[in-house]
């Protein structure tokens, strides 16, 4: 019976395999063209609005009296870069960066904006001989010969009230956007994916009684073997049962793992050489299930020998929110072309599967170092 239990284990896991393949099967192709074409569209749009707006401006320009060519240019290349500049600094920064997690950084950077902005540009068009839009009176003004300070400076003020308010209408509706449009990928990928595990997924009720039958069987014969088919079915029961959900606790997935890392331990002679670490500051924030799991599998399938035994080593810290994912494992690319000439879509996947949970929320850097592969993913569970 102990002679059979790696052959049992085989299978269970080779089992595994097939289902968490059949999870994300994501369509590349088709999603790099609608990426494209949405880029395309992004960039048609802010073309657009920026040539509408320095056509109107230049129309209040002229409303204001009869400037001459040559001035309205120079008004043009004087003015517009302080609009770009304000305008995709909260479209691009500020709002997606700042807007969820440090608000009041935010208003006091608008606030100084506010306040200093008008002083800055009201020396600087005075430098080159520009002045503000005369069509726009915010202020009635008898005197012709004193100069109304305070009605250029509202002037201004008004310039950089203008772009951060289009900044947040425009990135709020680039956002409503790309959301929709992830929330019906993510609907239909999960179709798929239940229609795949469907197809797979043998009885659960009848997996975890065959292996409550043989760990019965087996723990008079071997403790170690009976320790690792309880392991073994609390991972299985982990992934039917328990990450069937959109978010699952991090101390779950941790000890998910854990529970991996010492099955695996167990079936290598040299066990120092497989290692695990854990720091989690947030044991109860959030996380989407499984999505370690991948990078990990892929750390022993591509391991090679080093003389010792494979090695694979995972470090996983969380402080704040964010998780730092660190994964090396022995790499020698002379032996992983003799072991291995067969490419996975593993790695692909589990990075799309961030792309669309984790927007601009993560960072995967892939390496070889020496004689090892290094893996580090840097992951911000805070939600915006």
């Amino acid at each position: 019976m102990a002679d059979r239990f790696p052959l049992l284990v085989d299978w269970l896991w080779t089992y595994h395999e097939t289902c968490e393949k059949s999870l994300y099967i994501w369509p590349e192709s088709h999603e790099n063209k609608k990426v494209k074409k949405q880029r395309i569209i992004k960039i048609v749009l802010q073309v657009f609005y920026w040539v509408c707006l320095t056509a109107s401006l230049i129309a209040l320009l002229i409303l204001g009296g009869d400037p001459s060519l040559n001035y309205i240019i120079i008004w043009t290349l004087v003015s517009l870069p302080f609009k770009l500049a304000i305008f995709y600094a909260y479209f691009y920064f500020f709002i997606p960066k700042w807007l969820n997690t440090r608000l009041f950084a935010l208003i006091l950077v608008t606030v100084g904006l506010c306040v200093v902005y008008p002083f800055v540009k009201i020396e600087i068009d005075a430098l080159f001989g520009v002045d503000s839009l005369e069509a726009i009176k915010l202020t009635n003004s008898d005197s012709e010969d004193t100069f109304d300070f305070w009605q250029e400076y509202s002037r201004r003020l008004l310039t950089v009230l203008l772009n951060i308010s289009m900044a947040f209408i425009l990135r709020f509706a680039v956002d409503w956007f790309r959301n929709r449009r992830i929330s019906a990928q993510m609907e239909k990928y999960k179709l798929q994916s239940e229609l795949a595990l469907l197809r797979n997924q043998i009885n659960p009720h009848f997996l975890f009684n065959t292996l409550n039958n043989i760990d019965t069987m087996v723990y008079k014969i071997s403790e170690e073997a009976s320790e690792a088919i309880m392991k073994l079915s609390s991972i299985m029961r982990y992934m039917l049962y328990e990450s069937n959900t959109q978010y699952v606790l991090l101390s779950k997935e941790v000890d998910y793992l854990r529970s991996y890392f010492d099955l695996e331990q167990m079936r290598v002679k040299n066990k120092s050489q497989i290692h695990f670490e854990a720091s989690l500051e947030n044991p109860a924030i959030s996380i989407s299930p499984m999505i370690f799991i991948s990078f990990v599998e892929n750390a022993f399938k591509h391991a090679t020998n080093t003389g010792k035994g494979i090695k694979v080593c995972c470090e996983i810290k969380e402080s704040a929110g964010v998780v730092h994912l660190r994964v090396t494992n022995s790499f020698d690319r002379e032996a992983m072309n003799e072991k291995d000439k067969t490419g996975g879509i593993g790695l692909q996947n589990v990075k799309r599967r961030l792309e669309l949970i984790y927007p601009e929320r993560f960072q995967l850097d892939l390496k070889e170092e020496g004689k090892e592969y290094l893996l580090n993913l840097k992951l911000d569970l805070n939600e915006n």
